[in-house]
């Protein structure tokens, strides 16, 4: 719903972090966990991220701006209309990022595969400012579905709609697809196999 567990192999026990933002469905999507040990979790209906603190118990959270440039095209009509009808799984109001799937890296960044957004955010996970890494291609909707980085800080996804693999170089900011053999494959997850030089990255098929 609107939070996660933490579990501690050692005493055996479960710790509960409970978003702030109540009153509906965060629609729980992803989790990861920083490089200090803190547990961050996507609500995809909220545009927030959850932070716990599995030392002391404590979740906060973190906002995630809008959408750019799709207010100044809404209509006080349109406004009424999503304010009523909201967000879920597969529909979202025009400004909505609708976080998924999310990684740490070894800097202390948290990074963000913003659904509905077409980008990526970086999270500094000590001042929680985010920057935004907008897919290149205007007009298209690639499908960014999960993060995960790799040994060399790059950050690799898999584009659910589009058949490819991308990777993005957060030192030169550059993205590099990889396209999938076949066509229908609609990969939602993606792993790196760190112990292998050059990393192999792997989508289920």
């Amino acid at each position: 719903g609107s939070g996660a567990l933490g579990f501690d192999p050692e005493t055996k026990k479960f710790t509960e972090f409970v978003s702030k933002s109540r009153g509906g469905n965060g629609r729980t999507y992803g989790v990861g966990v920083d490089s200090n040990g803190n547990c961050w979790w996507a609500q995809m209906n909220y545009d927030k991220l959850g932070v716990g603190n599995l030392k002391t118990g404590e979740t906060t959270e973190v906002g995630l701006e809008p959408v750019r440039g799709v207010e100044s095209i809404l209509t006080e009509k349109d406004r009424r209309l999503f304010q009523f009808i909201g967000s879920d799984w597969n529909s979202a109001t025009l400004t909505q990022q609708a976080p998924r799937r999310l990684s740490g890296d070894k800097k202390g960044n948290v990074w963000v595969a913003n659904w509905w957004g077409n980008n990526v955010a970086k999270i500094d996970s000590r001042t929680h400012r985010a920057t935004y890494y907008y897919y290149p291609i205007a007009g298209h909707f690639p499908g960014i579905y999960d993060t995960v980085v790799d040994k060399d800080g790059m950050v690799w996804m898999n584009l659910m709609d589009t058949d490819r693999v991308a990777k993005f170089d957060p030192n030169t900011e550059k993205w590099t697809e990889y396209q999938l053999p076949t066509l229908g494959t609609e990969t939602r997850f993606v792993a790196v196999d760190n112990h292998k030089t050059p990393v192999e990255v792997w989508v289920p098929y």
